[in-house]
């Protein structure tokens, strides 16, 4: 391996040492999250696990099934950068399995010399143990096995649909003369579906008896987008707003007289709450709202357009201005034996939106409306005056009850 080549490992490693090590540092070696362990474990086993480190792991005879044996070298500072010769490197090997870090092991590293004009890398007989887990973890975060299942059936199903579509676009006279199409071909060939935009795409091109559209996936992706939307984006809104109408509430009851009479403070009503409600009713059913609110509509739409097209926020609103009118383009959509260039449009935001809320909490999303329109966040606050003190001290204060009173 070329020196400029060691560089450029030993810089990508340097936040891979750091990211283990913090783990065992602060987390007892376990993941943090399920999210990150999928990552982390998957990237590095098909990324940074060699040959050497499995064979070095397997003659210690404790790797199993499940687990991953990543190298890590990383420069040490104080020394040259540009001479060979004296760049020096530390090793380290990190076993790794599905609750986090099972072990940790500290090698020399046989440096680049001027003799042989190249380094020969780790000294795999020179391991000493610098972790070791004691504990039984407290979960396990992630299954490769069961992660290698669930990629492998998304494979298959993915080309099964890119074969479809390969069959579809073979249909279009002459389609070898047109670029895009011949570069949508490559793409299906290696086994990736269309998005919904290169669909549109395709539709637009193709004769007039074929569609490229899978409708029984339309349907289904929009009773996910209304409970999505429900479920992490209108109830946690509906409970900003309630708090901010109490909040108004709760300050003209304290305000005088003169305050009301002379400030022009009037007295406060239920504020959006009554269009938020009607919303969250409307997408439990056919997905609108048949209030008079529109203002929410408004709102909604542009958090969503946040999510999906970020950097053109309200570009749905040229399509769909409001609810209906995004249920009136998906109705469409579904009936259409040939649907319109709007109609792909508003399905395929309904897409994305539908893939983004997947990732997203309720509190995430809370945040965003917060940012976006200048809510107060609610505090919470343990309701009983015993489940304050319990909080405080760390200590269940025990019933009455218990006692015989």
């Amino acid at each position: 391996m070329r020196l400029s080549e060691y560089l450029t490992e030993a810089l990508a490693s340097d936040d891979m040492s750091k990211s283990l090590n913090s783990l065992i540092k602060y987390n007892n070696g376990e993941w943090k999250s399920d999210r990150q362990a999928k990552y982390l474990l998957v990237q590095m086993r098909d990324r940074h696990q060699t040959p050497d480190a499995l064979k070095w792991a397997r003659r210690q005879k404790f790797f199993s099934k499940g687990m991953v044996v990543v190298p890590v070298v990383t420069t040490i500072q104080g020394y040259g950068r540009q001479d060979p010769t004296k760049i020096r490197y530390s090793a380290q090997v990190f076993v790794l399995d599905g609750s986090g870090v099972v072990a940790r092991y500290k090698f020399k590293y046989k440096h680049y010399s001027a003799k042989n004009k190249a380094s020969q890398g780790i000294d795999w007989s020179s391991g000493k143990t610098t972790y070791e887990r004691k504990e039984a973890p407290g979960k396990q975060y992630v299954d490769l096995e069961q992660e290698d299942a669930k990629k492998a059936r998304k494979e298959a199903a993915d080309k099964k649909v890119a074969d479809k579509q390969i069959a579809l676009i073979r249909r279009i006279p002459d389609w070898t003369e047109k670029k895009i199409l011949v570069d949508f071909m490559g793409r299906l060939e290696d086994g990736w579906p269309l998005t919904p935009n290169q669909l549109a795409v395709v539709q637009g091109m193709s004769p007039d008896d074929i569609f490229v559209g899978d409708k029984k996936q339309w349907i289904k992706t929009y009773d996910e987008f209304k409970t999505l939307v429900t479920n992490k984006v209108l109830t946690p809104w509906r409970e900003l707003e309630n708090h901010r109408v109490q909040a108004d509430r709760e300050a003209w009851a304290k305000a005088t007289d003169d305050d009301k009479r002379y400030m022009q403070v009037t007295e406060p009503s239920s504020g959006g709450l009554d269009g938020v409600d009607d919303l969250i009713a409307g997408m439990k059913s056919q997905g609108y709202s048949t209030g008079s609110n529109t203002w929410i509509d408004d709102w909604v739409l542009h958090i969503l357009g946040e999510l999906a097209e970020p950097r053109q926020p309200f570009k749905i609103l040229n399509d769909a201005y409001n609810f209906q009118e995004l249920r009136n383009q998906y109705d469409k959509a579904i009936k259409a034996k040939r649907p319109t260039k709007k109609a792909i449009r508003v399905i395929t935001f309904i897409a994305k939106v539908v893939d983004k809320l997947k990732n997203k909490s309720a509190d995430s999303m809370k945040r965003m409306i917060i940012k976006a329109h200048g809510y107060e966040e609610p505090t919470k606050q343990p309701s009983k005056p015993s489940q304050q003190l319990n909080k405080a001290i760390g200590y269940t204060v025990p019933s009455p009850s218990k006692f015989g009173f």
